[in-house]
């Protein structure tokens, strides 16, 4: 499989299937300061949000083994909450896909925020894991989307992520900033 450059980085030219491309042998490219320089108009950006497909915070059921929120890809996930720990701090989040229910999680190791935003409709809400305080803000079985608005505040800005049910109705709402 071949693989190109990310946001300028080299990136490896091959790599076999079913490998990750920040496992230790394929990842010297991951490197968050060639991915986000400082200085770079993203690193200034005072929020930050990454749309990832599958979770990085979880957490997920036990019995699963395909993501970074478990033990399938465990040091990659670790890998990548300490590097957004150290290099986007507070103001960087992830709204991922790919689960069946909607949780706002933080991690208890790193304090990185992870909105989940669930199925599209209420049929297809199942298999959570179940709420678990350590990690999560808020946790519901349903089905929904998420919406993300910036406003202003008396230190700048200020972001609110919102959960809504199928109809539209907001179920959380979080604000993070001033």
């Amino acid at each position: 499989m071949s693989v190109g450059s990310f946001a300028g980085c080299p990136a490896p030219t091959t790599m076999s299937i079913g490998s990750s491309v920040t496992s230790r042998t394929s990842a010297p490219w991951f490197d968050g300061n060639e991915m986000l320089a400082s200085g770079s108009e993203y690193i200034c950006a005072r929020w930050k949000v990454l749309i990832s497909p599958n979770p990085l915070v979880g957490p997920d059921r036990v019995n699963k083994n395909d993501n970074h929120s478990n033990l399938g890809f465990q040091h990659e996930g670790d890998e990548f909450r300490r590097w957004a720990q150290n290099n986007l701090k507070d103001n960087f989040f992830v709204i991922c896909g790919d689960r069946h229910w909607q949780y706002h999680s933080v991690d208890p190791g790193t304090g990185l925020h992870e909105l989940s935003a669930g199925p599209g409709s209420d049929r297809s809400a199942l298999g959570s894991p179940g709420e678990d305080k350590t990690y999560h803000r808020f946790h519901r079985v349903g089905g929904g989307f998420v919406s993300v608005s910036v406003e202003p505040s008396a230190s700048g800005s200020r972001l609110v992520l919102r959960h809504h049910d199928t109809k539209g109705a907001v179920v959380y709402e979080s604000a993070l900033g001033g």
